[in-house]
């Protein structure tokens, strides 16, 4: 929804767009018909000027002025309007707030997700360590208990060493769940010292 109503943003943004190239079109025509016109007066100027007729002269010489000051009018209208805001200050805090409200809403739906994800995947890396942990337990028992294998190792001169017992490696595994638990426990310390850390300085 959100990207619809960024998208239906920049479609009115595009149509106002679209409006004021129109218009700067429009100054553009104007103004070159406006040049044309005093270009057309110059032969008058010339032919009554040789003709010798004064009257003639001066209609054609307050026509150029005339055109030209029409033309000087025309470009100066359009620098106004070219360096006029395209929406009214009303329409531009109106989109500018709704586009930054919207984002906020994205990014507080986006943390709540992302820490709702994060507390489930903690949930089952500890459900494994939980469950290592008892199968350990079971493989001991099954060691020592059962097949009365106790965990040593006989040495030649018949003395023993103590050796692990048998179990499943959590830790050994190079796999997704190792590397997920890891970075959580390690994300987990950081919070704990910034927020202890937090708790030395009000203190002071």
């Amino acid at each position: 929804m959100t990207l619809e109503k960024f998208a239906e943003y920049e479609k009115q943004m595009a149509e106002a767009l679209g409006k004021y190239h129109l218009e700067l079109e429009k100054y553009d025509n104007l103004i070159k018909e406006a040049g044309k016109k005093a270009v057309e007066i110059e032969p008058r100027i010339e032919k009554a000027e040789r003709a010798g007729e004064i009257d003639d002269y001066t209609k054609a010489i307050k026509d150029k002025q005339a055109a030209i000051f029409a033309e000087q009018n025309l470009k100066y209208k359009r620098e106004t309007f070219e360096r006029q805001p395209i929406m009214t200050p009303g329409e531009y805090d109106k989109i500018k707030q709704d586009i930054l409200t919207d984002m906020e809403n994205v990014y507080t739906e986006a943390e709540k997700k992302i820490k709702d994800l994060i507390a489930q995947t903690y949930e089952i890396c500890e459900e494994v360590v939980s469950q290592n942990e008892y199968a350990n337990k079971v493989l001991r028992r099954l060691q020592v208990d059962i097949a009365k294998r106790p965990p040593v190792a006989y040495l030649s001169n018949g003395n023993t060493v103590e050796q692990e017992n048998l179990k499943w490696k959590f830790e050994k595994r190079n796999g997704i769940v190792n590397t997920v638990f890891y970075r959580l426990n390690t994300f987990e310390k950081i919070k704990q010292i910034m927020a202890e850390a937090e708790e030395r300085r009000k203190k002071v």
